[in-house]
């Protein structure tokens, strides 16, 4: 492993911890009134296009990589959606 990689997979841990509080954010408030879901959902769109070029040119490091930030993506839309449009709807229900 030579030092670029190393760099790379520190800034993608960093990304990726700095993401994670979006997250907590919405799940904590139990609302995303603040979150834009398309720019999310095309962060999780073009992280899977770059995970697909990837994996063709065997840059396993950076399909882990890819492959976290998608569950990422996919967390923060999912916890999105579903405060935006389930849970206030369930609640009401009560």
């Amino acid at each position: 492993m030579d030092y670029i990689e190393v760099i790379y997979i520190v800034s993608s841990v960093i990304q990726l911890i700095a993401g994670l509080p979006q997250a907590f954010k919405i799940y904590r408030k139990k609302s995303a009134h603040d979150v834009s879901v398309t720019t999310w959902f095309a962060w999780g769109v073009t992280q899977l296009i770059a995970l697909i070029y990837q994996a063709h040119r065997e840059e396993w490091v950076m399909v882990c990589m890819s492959i976290l930030w998608i569950t990422v993506d996919v967390l923060v839309v999912w916890l999105a959606l579903y405060y935006r449009y389930l849970y206030h709807k369930k609640i009401h229900k009560n």
